[in-house]
């Protein structure tokens, strides 16, 4: 017989399923624990089911998948107001069940956070049009703040400009979008403002061109979005100078960036940031507190380490509020060659950054070195007189050749080497 007397309150429940919820540290729950955790009690079900469907896949699913979730859909139509994270495979074919489930998330996912569109084996276009047109109404939710595309070439960008709560925009192998006209706004509609831009392949800058761009044909909006606002950003760059471009014209336009991040990894030595210097300079003077650069060279192929960062600091210096410095390196080299390797660039940092009233505000600083080096002791096999240790060591870069930043006062500075 069922006794209220011991059983526990519901807010020491609820707090049983948050800890579990919360054990991955950031990561998706632990679903399987919580899955069991649902069917020791009727009272922990509606506890643990808001974390179970916090987050919806839609991808290449079983017929059997979609089904048990618009079976659950309609006896707890509550259950959509659970998600907080949509993610959904562009399908050519959808489930015949798929229409009924976006349709119950557009009318009662009332928390609904991230939305995340990627290409499976299909084209936007080719999808049932009742589909397009659920799920560009998901994504211009007042709720909905994060909208991550990827591998999709004809997704509706003017639709964007209809996301009106819209913090986060990103962009993965996106090289081309498709106009489609918008023909009636909702009242008060304002153009979109994220505060944070993920640029997350190379090839994406070309999504990015037509989101910036003032002429995108007869029924574009001018602009598509407005980075004015923006205050983070990160983009990865490869082989393609007019990527630095795009990144100066984002400069430019966002005069409230705090934060920029940037990944450079150009076999063909195209990229250059110098470039970059005088715009952040320019442009975000009072704003930009935190520069991050993931790096990797060749030694035959690279004349600097760094890409010109260090061109670029030096006309930031004097005018900054830059506090956080950080720097990943991956140099990949012979193991005869490190000798040869020109690190000049990299060491040079340790007078850039230092000079008087140059960058005031500065509060760490972070080197990560790592060297990977091919062939590794190949060379040494038939010359016994070689000492292979002094050789690979030659040239390495130690926290002693930063002496000015160890020193420092008010600046962390911290610095590593390792070999991959």
């Amino acid at each position: 017989m069922y006794d209220p007397a011991q059983t526990l309150p519901h807010d020491v429940l609820a707090l049983i399923a948050d800890q579990l919820a919360s054990e991955n540290f950031g990561f998706s729950p632990d679903t399987a624990t919580l899955r069991a955790l649902s069917q020791t009690c009727k009272f922990m079900v509606a506890v643990c089911r808001r974390y179970l469907f916090a987050e919806i896949r839609l991808d290449c699913c079983s017929e059997v998948h979609y089904k048990t979730l618009m079976d659950l859909l309609r006896e707890k139509i509550e259950t959509a107001s659970y998600v907080r994270e949509l993610y959904y495979a562009v399908q050519e074919v959808p489930d015949k069940h798929l229409d009924g489930i976006l349709e119950a998330l557009l009318g009662h996912s009332i928390f609904l956070r991230h939305i995340y569109f990627e290409r499976s084996m299909g084209q936007w276009s080719k999808q049932p049009e009742s589909i397009q047109r659920v799920l560009t109404s998901l994504i211009q939710l007042p709720t909905v703040t994060c909208l991550r595309l990827s591998d999709i070439q004809d997704f509706p960008v003017n639709h964007i400009s209809l996301c009106g709560g819209l913090k986060i925009l990103s962009l993965t192998r996106i090289t081309d979008f498709a106009l489609h006209d918008v023909s009636s706004f909702p009242a008060g509609w304002t153009v979109p403002t994220p505060l944070s831009l993920e640029i997350m392949t190379a090839d994406s800058f070309g999504g990015l061109a037509i989101i910036m761009g003032t002429d995108n044909g007869p029924n574009a909006l001018a602009p598509i979005v407005d980075f004015g606002r923006l205050q983070h950003a990160h983009f990865d760059m490869q082989s393609d100078p007019a990527a630095v471009n795009q990144v100066c014209k984002i400069l430019k336009t966002a005069q409230q960036l705090k934060s920029i991040k940037l990944n450079v990894d150009d076999k063909t030595d195209a990229v250059r940031l110098s470039s970059l210097g005088p715009v952040l300079a320019a442009h975000t003077p009072s704003t930009l507190t935190s520069i991050t650069i993931e790096s990797e060279v060749e030694w035959r192929e690279n004349e600097t380490t760094l890409w010109g960062l260090d061109k670029v600091l030096q006309d930031m210096a004097g005018r900054n509020v830059l506090a956080w410095l950080d720097l990943f390196i991956v140099i990949t080299t012979g193991d005869q060659m490190q000798q040869f390797m020109d690190l000049g660039d990299l060491l040079d940092l340790d007078r850039v950054l230092t000079e008087p009233g140059a960058f005031p505000a500065l509060r760490s600083v972070a080197f990560e070195l790592r060297w990977n080096i091919f062939c590794a002791g190949y060379y040494f096999e038939d010359d016994e007189d070689d000492d292979e240790d002094d050789f690979v060591d030659h040239g390495r870069v130690t926290r002693e050749d930063f002496p000015r930043l160890c020193d420092f006062p008010g600046v962390k500075f911290s610095f590593s080497e390792s070999d991959d």
